[in-house]
C-alpha cells in the first residue's frame, strides 16, 4: 500500500490529489501504466 502511495505522489501528468489519482488509475488502464512504470 505505501508503495502504491508514494508512485501516486510522485506521479506529475495529473495535478490533483492521491484519491483522484487513484481513481483515475482504477478507470484509465493506460494512466495506471503509467503510474506503475514510473519508478
Amino acid at each position: 500500500r505505501h508503495i502504491a502511495l508514494n508512485l501516486l505522489k510522485k506521479e506529475t501528468s495529473f495535478n490533483k490529489g492521491v484519491r483522484a489519482k487513484q481513481l483515475k488509475a482504477a478507470r484509465n488502464e493506460s494512466y495506471l501504466e503509467k503510474v506503475l512504470n514510473s519508478k
